[in-house]
């Protein structure tokens, strides 16, 4: 898979997506880049996995085909208001981010993008976890596979409705 993937935001998810997706040689990890608002934070990961870590999260969302948001619910918004005007409708933006719904991130974005909502389980360490995703209408089939890749390096995918969203991340990760 040669597409390159931005990270918004480094922890321990992120992290641990990032392990799997290198072990799994799913991604190169020049082709996998982070931006992390902690210094200690990008050095340990470009030193830890040897990625990119970005020095203008704009350009670098203008450049990505994936854009994957990994900051605390309470940033998405204004992470997303920062890079907004960056985002285009082909790109892929997939969100990690708890509690943070469909509707919401397609507000925070101006609408018409390609938005999948993913809550991957505690399991992903052995890759033995499940990550439920629930996708926006404007993700095609083609869209799903490239999501299904990258998220069954850390274990299985199973798409769900958002209704069932809740319950999902409730039952996988207690």
């Amino acid at each position: 898979m040669g597409m390159k993937l931005l990270f918004i935001g480094g922890g321990n998810m992120a992290e641990g997506i990032i392990r799997g997706l290198i072990n799994t040689e799913t991604l190169s990890p020049k082709n996998i880049y982070v931006s992390e608002i902690i210094k200690k934070r990008q050095e340990y990961l470009e030193d830890t996995y040897h990625l990119v870590i970005t020095q203008d999260v704009c350009k670098d969302v203008q450049d990505a085909d994936i854009v994957l948001l990994a900051v605390r619910p309470q940033d998405v918004e204004n992470t997303l208001n920062n890079v907004k005007d960056s985002l285009n409708d082909e790109q892929i933006l997939v969100s990690i981010c708890a509690g943070i719904d469909l509707n919401r991130l397609d507000q925070y974005t101006n609408g018409n993008k390609k938005i999948a909502r993913v809550m991957p389980n505690v399991l992903i360490e052995a890759r033995h976890g499940y990550s439920g995703v629930c996708v926006s209408s404007r993700i095609n089939d083609e869209d799903k596979e490239v999501i299904s890749t990258l998220f069954e390096a850390i274990g299985q995918t199973m798409f769900i409705p958002e209704s069932l969203f809740d319950e999902f991340t409730c039952y996988s990760c207690a």
